[in-house]
């Protein structure tokens, strides 16, 4: 440009990426079951990697012998039991009597992919399961 250039433009309002939270997962399967585990699957979130700015950090399985019990505990009665608990997707336990986490052995407890083996359940008992993805 023979005369220069203009300065720059003012400062935008912000702006953000939208940051959607991953779909709703079906319902997990068993894949294997032994006198005192059972080896669960699900299908993996179809968001992975195609909502945007939506990757899939990993997964979380938790199960219980009370299908209602899993059903009374989503996050916002947990919540109205919990005034201190967090919104925030790594925190976020959903646990009620009756209700175990799948202990994945790491400080994070998420599971990368599927399939997880739960050990030292009760052979002839019946058991329920939950899974929910969370973002990256």
């Amino acid at each position: 440009n023979v005369c220069g250039f203009s300065e720059w433009s003012s400062v935008s309002m912000p702006f953000q990426p939208v940051h959607d939270v991953p779909a709703k997962l079906a319902a997990p399967y068993l894949t294997k079951a032994k006198r005192h585990s059972l080896t669960v699957t699900w299908t993996s979130s179809a968001d992975f990697g195609v909502v945007a700015g939506g990757r899939i950090k990993g997964y979380r399985v938790r199960y219980s012998n009370d299908m209602e019990a899993l059903r009374n505990a989503t996050p916002s009665a947990m919540a109205a039991n919990d005034k201190r608990a967090s919104q925030r997707a790594e925190d976020r336990v959903d646990i009620a009597p009756g209700v175990t986490m799948v202990d994945t052995g790491t400080d994070t407890g998420i599971i990368q992919q599927p399939p997880i083996t739960v050990d030292g359940l009760l052979a002839g008992e019946r058991y329920f399961f939950q899974v929910y993805a969370i973002s990256a």
